[in-house]
């Protein structure tokens, strides 16, 4: 799909660099778990698992910048600035967010095309621009060295993290007829949830865990005294909310009208998960 989109092979390798890797690719996991619950169409699945998984991928390349995290390892491998330079990175990473767009505009939609398609690149675009991630990033960095409220926390959380997550969740809503409103409540509920405790657990694992493990360098907010849940509230009282938040999670899942059982057993893995 990116090399059909592709038109100058100039930034087809740091693209391709980035989008392929060792990573859980958790993001477009959930769309084609909910998608098939839904029973919803492969190909616009597709688009929408691809577009926002680049969309994380060009995130994570503009964070690694020496003027963002300053990291030089993603995913087990150098950073696109490391590996490519800086200014490429940062091109890659504009060139990115524009592919994702370039992608999701070429979702099949029969019945009220205009409407539908519209509603879904407003969610997409307000999820990642400055009402969403990029907000999020900005209010990240502005807490280094600081002391911080867990509530500011949640909020930044919920920005930088809980917008992409809630984008796999809600976007092929837009793509489902006749949808009750109970599971529209109950998906909105998951993806604020699933979001926040996601970067939460990132916290717990990045502290807990090593390089090799995580593919990334560890420790890295206590190095530079950034503020998070595990450095502010230790590692148990932040284990017990990463439990008790996966149980309610759970708990929405159970309600719903529809079968998910591979959103489920999606979740359960990520409650799990050791990277």
């Amino acid at each position: 799909m990116v090399n059909k989109e592709i038109k100058e092979a100039v930034l087809l390798k740091p693209i391709k660099y980035c989008l392929i890797h060792s990573g859980k690719y958790i993001r477009p996991m959930i769309v084609y778990a909910i998608g098939k619950a839904l029973k919803l169409n492969i190909s616009n699945l597709d688009k929408i698992a691809a577009a926002i998984e680049i969309i994380h991928s060009y995130s994570l390349i503009h964070d690694d910048l020496p003027c963002m995290d300053n990291d030089d390892y993603r995913r087990g491998k150098l950073s696109c600035h490391k590996k490519f330079g800086e200014s490429t990175a940062i091109l890659t990473g504009d060139a990115m967010q524009a592919l994702a767009f370039q992608i999701i505009s070429r979702l099949s939609i029969k019945n009220s095309f205009d409407k539908n398609l519209a509603n879904i690149l407003y969610d997409f675009s307000q999820s990642i621009g400055p009402s969403g991630l990029v907000a999020g990033q900005l209010y990240d960095l502005g807490i280094n060295n600081k002391k911080v409220k867990i509530k500011m926390l949640e909020k930044i959380y919920k920005m930088k993290t809980g917008e992409l997550i809630k984008l796999c969740l809600q976007l092929p809503l837009h793509l489902k007829k006749d949808i009750k409103k109970k599971d529209i409540n109950n998906i909105n509920k998951l993806s604020i949830l699933l979001g926040t405790t996601f970067q939460i657990q990132d916290d717990y694992l990045g502290a807990t865990l090593s390089f090799k493990q995580l593919g990334k360098t560890t420790k890295l907010d206590k190095k530079r005294n950034q503020p998070n849940f595990y450095n502010i509230l230790g590692e148990d009282r932040t284990r017990r909310i990463i439990d008790d938040n996966f149980s309610k999670i759970f708990n929405i899942i159970d309600n719903f009208t529809f079968s998910c059982n591979e959103l489920s057993f999606l979740i359960q893995l990520i409650y799990k998960r050791n990277k």
